[in-house]
Order: structure tokens, then C-alpha cells, then sequence
């Protein structure tokens, strides 16, 4: 006996559409309509005729035969639009004669007026519209105002939207990939559309959105901002927003630095400017208000502290982290600003060593060692070799046995690796007040589209599985099987691979040992190598700047030896000595002098703790001058190798690039001599000439 229409919808007859909706919805989620065309079918004609039912206004006769029900009305034809007249606009025409209004922009009453009828739509008609309102979207988003955008969004439940609804196709591809660009367009006003050309409108928004775009770029455009900003300033000149624009341009060009007066003056006029006209972008006035007057008074009360911490007040993502940092770097809270600076790009970061330097005495080791993780993370993603194979390259001559002839020589190529490979400065550990921080800093890069896959490679690389990547070295891979694992099956594959000789059986006698730090992340190992003079290639593995043992290394990178306690155990004075011979190397004597003696106003504590970078005369020399005051004349300089007469020379560049001072090395990587300036004498022709013969890379100090 064939079934009613309500039946198949499982339902009691109402007219209730909302009700007959749930059902359909319900039902239609139960089928594949590919795979079950005819059942597809009659759902479908049972919904299109309890909709009829459900809107029909005359009585209508329905006959009961056992369990039969048949409607007793004409046949009507499978219902696929809106049932309207056939003189009234469908949506689409209603939504397509809005926007050619010119006046669409801000008028959200014409924007609600079009959704008036949404709960009567049938599903089928839900779906078409939304489909119309996604390409709207897609074309138009930078037209319309931020509560347009947002009801829209709500309205067709477009956040939540997945390639398929209900079994078809609903979403546009293209608005899927465009949806986070069009949920985070400012929130600019368009109020100014009646003192526009009707025909220049569209174009002056479409300017003031890329003008948003290239300035929110790394590269900052700034040949295509000008030529932009002369079209706008062409039409409009009381643009608030763009005003606003105008500001953040010159931050962002000053990289967030306003100590010239020239610069904060700018500044400063382009913010009141903006004050006096109308803006929508109130997040970021407030954020440059807020950074005008921390620059200006040092300070920052307590509820800008919140504002900052709580509310995403800058519409700029690439640019946020970098200027959130400078704003506490103006303030003295240097971990603060080391927090932001952690999130901020490659290129971004080439231009943070001057204020860096200045931040890092106020941090600890662990952060020190954080920073240097991440700057490492930066040269390997922008084409640096593999650490492995780099340093392969460097040492494979140290290793060949005709070198041992010519032990004299050997550290000509120490110096040529210590000017490719950059290493952290190991102490820092001044007692130096630190202020009171502001809240947590929020982790601004989350849900950034282009960022995405840079943060999910940061975090790959930081994550203790990096040690163990295809390019991992064997003392790497002894460090996560070792110390941070306890998988005595995955030992002995490191020991059949990776160690030789009587390593074997020392491995071997610790395969199940416990794991010695099971919850380490990957920035709490460190890892210091050099070409001893007493036991050859070495490196030592660091847990948070706590030596833990030294490992040799044969030509083909297999563990020969591990030292330290627990392990082949040496003479106290002899282990430090060889730990001394790793971390000294002229990279890291370098670093010391330039990054830490000049800038510090406590040099003789700063002697107390690194002595060993230096020389027994150099470090008289540097007594000498311990009382002179911080010479910070270096903070964004950079070194140089240099070769003169088969020995070589470090040339130290000042802030201005200028070549101010020359080093010169022992063979134990500390420094010998300091000439130029007040320093050391050296022939001008010598000096001269040291310059001249620099290698073209550039170093810098940490």
C-alpha cells in the first residue's frame, strides 16, 4: 500500500514549515542522493508537496483509506525556485539591483530587507541563496561595511560551511578560500560614498583596501603605497581610515622606533589628523594612540596593559608582533618584548639585532638560547645546508691525517667555520632588575592563512622529533634515544648505526637506562662543536646551558667516545678543560667582547664571568678600561674574516658599517689582540690592507 508524503517525512500533517523543514533535513541526511537516486526522489516530491500543503490557503480534501492518504488536488509541477509571482525579482535579481545602487555600501536596512523572507525559504531555496551570497561576498567584501559582512556571515551560517550541506553542493570553492580574508577585512567606513563620483566609488574602496594589503606585506611596497595614496588623495582627502593608514605606514617604515623627533612628529600629525575626521577602524586608532603616547611618557597604565594583552587593537598581522615588541621594548620590559619577538619573521628579525642586543642582558639563558633556536630555524628555511652537512664541509680537512703535519695551521680552518656558523653567547647571568611584565602575552600568528604553514613548520622544528630528521647528526639522534626517550630497541638501531669502536659497548651498557628528561622540549638542548687539540671533533650537549657530556666523533660522524659522568669519566680539571676548548672558538670571543664587554655599564663583572675569551695581556687591556662607560657604538655593526699574510683577522664594522676595529685570534679561538682606536697599534697600510682582503659575509655579533 503506498505511503502519504507524511509518512515519508515521518511526521503528523501541520502546517508547519519550520517543522516540515526538520524533517526534510533530517531525513536527507540519512541518504546518498548519488547512490539512492529513487529514494532521493520521493523524499524530495513528499517535501515539495507537504510545502504546498503547508502554504495553501484554500480548504483542501484529503481522503483516509486505511493507511493510504492522497491529497486530492491538482498536480502541480516539481517545485525548483521560490514560489512567486512571476512579476516579483528572485533574490538573486533583488541582490544584483542592490549592489548597482552604488549606495550598497554601508546600508545595512537594504541589506536586512533582503533577508526578510529566510525562514520561509524551502531548503532547496537556502541553498541557492547562499551560493549567490557567497560570490557576492567574494567580489564585493572590500566594499562593504564590517556589521554587513558580519550579518551575512550569520545569516547563510557561512563560518560554519564545509565543502558539502545536507548531501550537495553548497559551498563555493572560491569563497572557502577566501572566507578568512573576508572574516578579518577592517573595519573601515564608507560614510564618504556620497562625496565620491558615482563612477569612482568602487574604485576609491578598492584603493583604500590594497593600500591596507601592501602595507600589512613584509616588504612594505612602498613605490605602489605612494602610487596608491596619490589616487585616493585625488578623490577624497578626509578619509579618516586612510589617515590612520598614513600613520601606521610611517611606524612600520620607522620600524616602530619614534626616538627621532622628525619621525614622532610625523607621526603625530597623521594621528590627530585622523582624529578630527571620520574613521571605522577603531582597533586601530586605539592601538595608535596608545602606542603614541607610550613612546611620548615612557609608560603605560594599567588598562592600556589590558587593552593590549586582552583585544587584538592592530588589524596588521604581519606587522604585530614586531611593533607589540618595540612598544615594550619603550618600556624597558625586555622579556615581554622577547615574547613578541619570538613570533616576528626572518626578515623581520635582520632588523631586531640592534634592539636585541640590548634586551638580551635582561634575559635569562633559557630565553638567550630560545632566541638563538629560532634565528637558527630562520637561516635553515631561507636555503641554508643542513647543520650536518655544513659542518662536514668545514672540518673534513681539519680531519684528514695529512693535517696533523701541520698542526700549526690548524685553526685556519676553525676561523672559516666560526664565520659561517653563529653561536650564542654563553653568559649572561648579570643581576639586573626586571620590571613588573604586563598580562600573558596572546600568541598573535594563530589563525593567520599565511602564516600557517611557517608556524607549522616552526613547530616542527622546535619539536624534539627534529632531532631525529633526516638530516640529524648521530650525537643529535643520541640526545632524543638517550635522553629523552627509553626505547631499548630503538638504542641498539642508533648503536648498529651510528657508533663504532669501543662507543658499542659503552652504549650498549646504558640501553635501559631511564630516560633522564622525558618531558624536554627541543630548546632546552643545546649543542657546541669544535675540533679539540687534545680529542679531536667534539661536541658537547647542553641541557638549559648545563654541560652534560662531550661526545667524539670519527671522519664519518660515528660516536667513538662519550665522555662526562655517568659515562667514560675524566679528570675534573681535564673535562672542564675540554668543555673550555669546545665553547671558545673566535665567533663566541667575538660575541663576548663586542655584545657584552662594550655595551655593559659593569664591565668588571662582565670580565669576572668570561674571562676565558681572552688572553691573559688582552685581559689587562680590557681591565685598564673597565671603568670607561658603555660604548654602544656596535650594537648593529657586524664582523668580518679576513686573511693577511696566512693569518687571520677580524674585522669589526660599527653601527654605520664603517671598519673601526681589527681582532686577532690565538689558536685556542681567544682573542690575542684589539688593534685600531684607542686600542692596540697597528701599521694604517697593515690596518688597510686586512680590510681590503675581507671575505664579503657578514657576521653578526650573537
Amino acid at each position: 500500500m503506498a505511503m502519504s508524503f507524511w509518512d515519508i517525512l515521518e511526521i503528523e500533517p501541520t502546517k508547519e514549515l519550520k517543522v516540515i523543514k526538520k524533517a526534510y533535513a533530517v531525513k536527507l541526511k540519512q541518504l546518498i542522493p548519488d547512490e539512492q537516486p529513487a529514494e532521493f526522489q520521493q523524499l524530495k516530491e513528499a517535501f515539495d508537496a507537504a510545502v504546498r500543503y503547508a502554504k495553501r490557503t484554500e480548504p483542501v480534501f484529503v481522503v483516509r483509506d486505511e493507511e493510504t492518504i492522497v491529497e486530492k488536488v491538482p498536480e502541480i509541477p516539481e517545485i525548483s525556485e521560490p514560489e512567486v509571482e512571476e512579476s516579483a525579482p528572485s533574490f538573486r535579481e533583488q541582490v544584483y539591483q542592490l549592489l548597482d545602487t552604488m549606495s550598497f555600501f554601508e546600508d545595512e536596512a537594504a541589506w536586512k530587507a533582503l533577508l526578510t523572507d529566510n525562514r520561509e525559504w524551502s531548503i532547496q531555496e537556502f541553498m541557492q541563496n547562499s551560493r549567490i551570497i557567497q560570490q557576492v561576498l567574494v567580489e564585493n567584501f572590500m566594499y562593504l561595511a564590517k556589521p554587513i559582512i558580519e550579518r551575512l556571515l550569520q545569516s547563510f551560517q557561512l563560518l560554519e560551511l564545509e565543502s558539502d550541506a545536507l548531501g550537495q553542493p553548497m559551498a563555493l570553492p572560491q569563497f572557502l578560500y577566501q572566507r578568512e580574508q573576508i572574516l578579518n577585512a577592517p573595519a573601515f567606513s564608507f560614510a564618504l560614498w556620497p562625496e565620491l563620483p558615482e563612477e569612482e566609488r568602487k574604485n576609491y574602496f578598492l584603493y583604500r583596501y590594497k593600500y591596507y594589503t601592501y602595507l600589512n606585506s613584509e616588504e612594505h611596497e612602498e613605490v605602489r603605497l605612494k602610487s596608491l595614496a596619490k589616487k585616493m588623495l585625488a578623490l577624497v582627502t578626509n578619509d579618516g581610515d586612510f589617515a590612520l593608514l598614513q600613520a601606521q605606514q610611517i611606524l612600520i617604515k620607522a620600524r616602530g622606533d619614534l626616538t627621532e623627533p622628525e619621525v614622532f612628529a610625523a607621526f603625530n600629525k597623521k594621528v590627530e589628523a585622523a582624529m578630527k575626521m571620520r574613521y571605522g577602524n577603531k582597533q586601530l586608532a586605539t592601538f595608535l594612540l596608545i602606542y603614541r603616547e607610550v613612546w611620548q611618557k615612557g609608560t603605560m597604565s594599567d588598562f592600556q596593559k589590558k587593552q593590549l594583552a586582552t583585544k587584538n587593537y592592530l588589524v596588521f598581522p604581519a606587522w604585530q608582533a614586531y611593533l607589540l615588541g618595540m612598544l615594550y621594548y619603550r618600556l624597558e620590559y625586555y622579556p615581554q618584548a622577547f615574547a613578541y619577538w619570538e613570533q616576528v619573521s626572518y626578515y623581520q628579525s635582520l632588523t631586531l639585532d640592534r634592539y636585541w642586543n640590548q634586551a638580551s642582558r635582561y634575559l635569562s639563558t633559557e630565553e638567550k638560547s630560545s632566541y638563538q633556536q629560532i634565528r637558527a630555524f630562520h637561516r635553515r628555511q631561507h636555503g641554508q645546508p643542513p647543520e650536518r652537512q655544513q659542518q662536514e664541509r668545514q672540518f673534513q680537512e681539519i680531519r684528514q691525517p695529512e693535517a696533523k703535519k701541520k698542526q700549526f695551521k690548524w685553526y685556519r680552518y676553525l676561523y672559516i667555520a666560526a664565520a659561517l656558523v653563529m653561536f650564542i653567547v654563553k653568559v649572561s647571568n648579570f643581576s639586573q632588575r626586571r620590571p613588573e611584565l604586563p598580562p600573558t602575552v596572546p600568541n598573535i600568528s594563530e589563525n593567520r592563512t599565511y602564516q600557517d604553514n611557517y608556524q607549522k613548520s616552526m613547530k616542527k622544528y622546535f619539536s624534539m622529533e627534529s632531532l631525529i630528521s633526516d638530516d640529524a647528526d648521530a650525537v643529535k639522534r643520541f640526545a632524543y634515544y638517550y635522553l629523552y626517550t627509553e626505547d631499548p630497541g630503538a638504542r641498539q638501531t642508533l648503536i648498529d648505526e651510528y657508533a663504532t669502536g669501543e662507543a658499542v659497548a659503552l652504549l650498549q651498557q646504558h640501553l635501559n637506562d631511564p630516560a633522564t628528561y622525558p618531558d624536554a622540549m627541543r630548546h632546552n638542548f643545546r649543542f657546541d662543536f669544535d675540533s679539540t687539540v687534545d680529542h679531536g671533533y667534539c661536541q658537547a650537549i647542553y641541557y638549559n646551558s648545563e654541560p652534560l657530556m662531550v661526545i667524539k666523533e670519527d671522519d664519518d660522524g660515528k660516536i667513538i667516545d662519550v665522555l662526562g659522568p655517568g659515562w667514560h669519566e675524566m679528570e675534573a680539571a681535564a673535562y672542564d678543560a675540554l668543555l673550555s676548548d669546545i665553547e671558545v672558538r673566535p665567533a663566541t670571543s667575538i660575541s663576548f667582547f663586542v655584545a657584552e664587554y662594550l655595551p655593559s655599564d659593569d664591565r668588571p663583572a662582565v670580565l669576572a664571568e668570561n674571562s676565558r675569551y681572552v688572553t691573559d695581556e688582552v685581559m689587562a687591556l680590557l681591565q685598564a678600561k673597565q671603568a670607561d662607560g658603555p660604548d654602544e657604538n656596535y650594537l648593529e655593526g657586524t664582523w668580518q674574516l679576513s686573511w693577511y699574510l696566512d693569518e687571520p683577522y677580524f674585522v669589526v664594522n660599527d653601527n654605520l658599517g664603517r671598519a673601526s676595529l681589527i681582532l686577532a685570534c690565538d689558536q685556542g679561538g681567544r682573542i690575542a689582540h684589539i688593534y685600531r682606536g684607542d686600542w692596540e697599534e697597528m701599521n694604517n697600510s697593515t690596518a688597510e690592507r686586512i680590510v681590503a682582503e675581507c671575505e664579503p659575509e657578514k657576521n653578526p655579533f650573537n
